[in-house]
């Protein structure tokens, strides 16, 4: 999966440590800003092509079977990049309901969709409901930065204490794995990002970790039973996993990050969730540049919670 070339500025250092880099068969690119062009013509992409499921055969899948085989091919030898072993990993996940449930929506989950009036809502806690059709996040909202969405497959929730936001973490038991529901299926390639937190009570340790499924018909008491989703918390937990990369050190593993930027957006047209596409940011948790993209991504939020009053 790839995104063609932006036409922002490029970081030289950047490019430079890309070119140099050790997996000469990765191609990236670093847009100063989300590109909507870009988006729009993935998005006709999908409608013309069809494509139902997201595809593994693309670089990042590469580089999740390459740390399969060796971890430090992909995290490095260095401090950010040390092996580690996780806790524990449970799985959180967007309840589909027929009629809005607070008990499954708010006091577990936080997000979930539900029917009304023959039209389909998602509900965020501490937010209003609004038509799915017409929400910026198809997939619920992460902490941090206003709106941040949610990706299915993708999204972690850790202790901020311990995890910083946008770190891409590398688990090699997850290499190969089936993941997701519906439109949000995929053949996992191991990378994941921390865009989401939850109660420090629970969240309370290095390697403490809730894995984004997306969209769940089956459930039961808090725990997503679809097909695959029990398994990849049992194949996670008391297994290896690194930091590939971190926010606070831009340059490290450059090709890590490329690939798991064009991989995230592309897999979010696939999935029809085109604002949340355009709208994920890895540069956006590095500090300097957190509080300037959060009032970009507010901006837009507003815009349209304006399409949904407007649509009412």
């Amino acid at each position: 999966l790839a995104v063609g070339p932006a036409h922002g500025a490029y970081d030289r250092q950047e490019e430079q440590a890309h070119q140099e880099s050790r997996l000469n068969f990765l191609e990236g690119y670093i847009p100063s800003e989300a590109n909507f062009l870009e988006i729009g013509l993935l998005a006709l992409q999908r409608t013309v092509l069809g494509r139902k499921e997201i595809s593994a055969d693309d670089s990042l899948s590469k580089l999740g079977q390459l740390g399969k085989r060796d971890m430090r091919a992909v995290c490095g030898r260095g401090t950010p990049g040390k092996v580690r072993g996780a806790s524990t990993v449970t799985v959180y996940y967007v309840p589909l309901l027929k009629s809005f449930a607070k008990g499954p929506c708010h006091n577990m989950e936080g997000v979930c969709r539900f029917w009304k009036n023959g039209v389909e809502y998602i509900a965020n806690s501490g937010k209003p409901s609004v038509p799915y059709k017409l929400a910026f996040c198809k997939n619920g909202v992460g902490y941090g930065l206003n709106e941040n969405c949610t990706h299915p497959c993708r999204s972690l929730a850790a202790g901020t204490s311990y995890h910083r936001g946008g770190e891409i973490i590398f688990f090699p038991g997850l290499v190969g794995k089936k993941c997701g529901t519906g439109a949000n299926k995929m053949i996992h390639d191991g990378f994941m990002i921390v865009n989401d937190t939850g109660s420090p009570r629970h969240f309370n340790r290095e390697g403490r970790f809730d894995f984004f499924w997306g969209e769940c018909k089956k459930f039961n008491n808090g725990v997503c039973m679809d097909a695959g989703a029990q398994e990849i918390s049992a194949a996670l937990t008391s297994n290896r996993y690194c930091r590939a990369w971190r926010a606070q050190d831009p340059l490290y593993n450059p090709e890590v990050k490329l690939a798991f930027y064009n991989a995230v957006r592309t897999e979010a047209v696939i999935r029809g969730d085109n604002l949340a596409a355009g709208a994920f940011d890895l540069d956006a948790w590095n500090a300097p540049n957190h509080a300037q993209a959060g009032l970009r991504l507010a901006a837009a939020a507003r815009r349209n919670r304006n399409q949904v009053a407007s649509a009412r």
